[in-house]
């Protein structure tokens, strides 16, 4: 009987994916505040206290997700701690007596980031696992045909070649979907590392551009607020659902 490749976590993964619902889509939003200026079909919001300018727009939703763009601009004399992991995301006029959070912190881009580095090693080393039982295999195929096959009919003798192509085709399926998953895992930690907006110290004359991330569901949410504390100002940008 030939060797099965990585059968027991497929099974283990279509068993899950087959009973976890996946989210439903969150609805577009649109500014409640007055629009500043619109860029790449994009609505910019904008507020300035105490030497920041901020900008935000909403970007994108998604199943369970939000995604808005953040411009910081720091025009004052101080620096300022830029700490996208204080970001909320308020929800408000739900339904009464829901128990759903009201308030959501954004997702860290270092947690994310330090995340996917462990899946990515993981995954190196599930991969050596597999290149190593495939060395051990040619060996002990080999090995195989040089001691039994004059002890073999010429039907047994194609029935252990087929069962060889077959776990080497197996192999090949295996390094392959190894290769996508590590091209996944390293694509997900560049948005992370430059897309995002990450912790940092902001000096006077310079400013930053970043996604900022929100898991959550606001298919009930009557109001969308996007909290950023920077400094020891808060800046709020207000959103309904379209």
């Amino acid at each position: 009987m030939r060797p099965s490749v990585r059968l027991l976590p497929a099974l283990v993964f279509g068993l899950l994916a087959g009973c976890v619902r996946p989210p439903e889509p969150n609805p577009q939003l649109q500014p409640v505040q007055p629009v500043d200026r619109w860029l790449r079909g994009k609505a910019y919001l904008k507020e300035a206290q105490g030497g920041l300018e901020v900008r935000a727009a909403f970007e994108e939703a998604g199943p369970g997700a939000l995604l808005f763009d953040v411009v910081v601009a720091n025009r004052g004399t101080a620096p300022v701690l830029v700490a996208p992991e204080r970001f909320q995301c308020v929800l408000g006029d739900l339904p009464e007596g829901s128990l759903a959070p009201r308030e959501y912190a954004a997702v860290d881009p270092e947690v994310m980031i330090q995340q996917l580095g462990r899946a990515s090693a993981a995954e190196q080393a599930a991969k050596g696992t597999t290149s190593a039982f495939r060395g051990l295999f040619l060996l002990a195929d080999l090995g195989d045909a040089l001691s039994a096959s004059t002890q073999r009919s010429a039907r047994e003798q194609r029935e252990v070649r087929q069962e060889s192509r077959e776990t080497t085709r197996d192999l090949d399926a295996a390094d392959r979907q190894s290769d996508a998953r590590l091209s996944g895992l390293e694509g997900q930690r560049r948005h992370w590392e430059e897309d995002c907006v990450r912790k940092t110290t902001l000096d006077p004359g310079y400013g930053l551009r970043g996604k900022v991330v929100f898991h959550l569901d606001a298919r009930r949410a009557g109001k969308v607020a996007l909290r950023l504390p920077l400094g020891p100002q808060t800046f709020q940008f207000d959103f309904r659902p379209r």
